[in-house]
């Protein structure tokens, strides 16, 4: 390739990255910032959900919101910030990933 097309794609990268953190910095944050992180029971997943634990339990065999089981328990044990995710719904914008996601596909597009 041609020092004047890396040269192009160079600077196409670093444009591309300062107009995105700029679109990333208005992306509103909709994750509680005053929760601590931790984990839940099933109950506790409900009650801050504020809906049933059987509600909790469905969402887990339908894949919607992510658990553990440790061997020989019966309950399940879930993350704090998986069940704010369900909450808030699992189309909420990650700025992060989002950001990465950007990027492979910029990237992508110039090399290939």
């Amino acid at each position: 390739m041609s020092a004047l097309a890396e040269e192009i794609k160079s600077a196409l990268r670093e444009v591309l990255r300062e107009e995105l953190a700029g679109v990333l910095a208005r992306v509103p944050s909709t994750a509680p910032q005053s929760l601590p992180r931790g984990r839940l029971s099933v109950p506790e997943a409900a009650e801050l959900a504020r809906r049933h634990p059987d509600t909790v339990r469905r969402a887990i065999k339908a894949g919607e919101l992510h658990a553990t089981k440790p061997v020989g328990a019966r309950e399940w044990i879930l993350d704090r910030a998986e069940v704010e995710r369900w909450i808030r719904g699992s189309h909420s914008p990650d700025p992060t990933s989002m950001q990465a996601d950007v990027e492979r596909a910029v990237a992508r597009a110039i090399d290939g």
